[in-house]
Formats: C-alpha cells, structure tokens, sequence
C-alpha cells in the first residue's frame, strides 16, 4: 500500500535554531523568506497611546530609565511629537517640522511603520532609505523604543 503523507508547516522566525537542523531530521521543502506586511494605521497618536506601557517598560530596563524629553519625528509631510516625563508617555500628538525647525529623526512617509512594527531597526532603515535619519538622543532611543522584533500575523476572520 501508499504511504501516508504527513505536511507539517512551521512558522519559525528567521535565525531560530530550528531552521538549521530540520533539514537533517526531515525531508523538508526550501524555506520561504519572510514575509513582510503592509501596514497602515489611521491614528498613529492613539495607537502608541496604547502601546505606551510596552515602550515604557523598554524604556525602563534600559540607560534611558527615568528619561524626560521630547522626540520629534518628522515624516515630511507630516510627524509625531513623543513627550517622556521620568520615563512615562505623557503625551503624543501629529507634529509637523516648522520652517526653521528641526526635529530629531526623520522617515519618509510609511518608512516609520517598519520601525514601530519591529520589520526593521534604524539601522536597517538607514541603510535601505538615505533619507531616514536621527541625531542626539534620538539615535539611541529610537532602538530602545523599537528593536527589531519577528512577529507574525493572524487572520481575524
């Protein structure tokens, strides 16, 4: 008789131990590469008001503990205003660069998102996109904020 077949699909992120050693183990189809979500969010403001005690929880455990500041993110044709008061999300509001201004990191329109979602970090973004950049403290709180993360999308429906 037929052998039964058996398909097991496994959803492991990229670098986990696993992916080296099943090919060992099992006679296994190529992987596929990541894949990467389109996302768009209506009301950024709102949304990192609610993630607020994940990022002040990075924010905690790192040298940042305790930090007050304003970071500014301009996303040219608009941006963010982030308030930290000792280390909690006081305030986040739309933003937008004024004429002489300046703020303290820049992404094209839609390039923050990967960072916010954890696709990509600000170094990866630097090096895909010339035109993202960040200065002073910015180039140290925005990966705290927001590390490279794998994640993984399920249907609601």
């Amino acid at each position: 008789g037929e052998r039964p077949m058996w398909l097991l699909a496994l959803a492991l992120p990229q670098g986990h131990p696993a992916l080296a050693a099943l090919p060992a183990i099992v006679n296994t189809q190529p992987f596929n590469s990541p894949y990467a979500w389109y996302v768009r969010v209506a009301d950024l403001p709102a949304l990192l008001r609610t993630l607020a005690p994940a990022l002040e929880r990075r924010l905690a455990a790192s040298p940042f503990a305790g930090y007050t500041g304003e970071l500014t993110l301009d996303f040219y044709r608009g941006g963010l205003r982030m308030l930290w008061r000792e280390g909690t999300l006081a305030e986040v509001d739309d933003w937008r660069r004024p004429i002489w201004g300046e703020g303290n990191a820049g992404f094209p329109p839609g390039v923050f998102l990967q960072l916010l979602f954890g696709y990509r970090d600000l170094r990866e973004l630097r090096h895909a996109f010339p035109d993202v950049w960040a200065e002073g403290a910015a180039k140290a709180l925005l990966p705290t904020l927001f590390p490279r993360r794998d994640s993984w999308a399920i249907p609601l429906g």
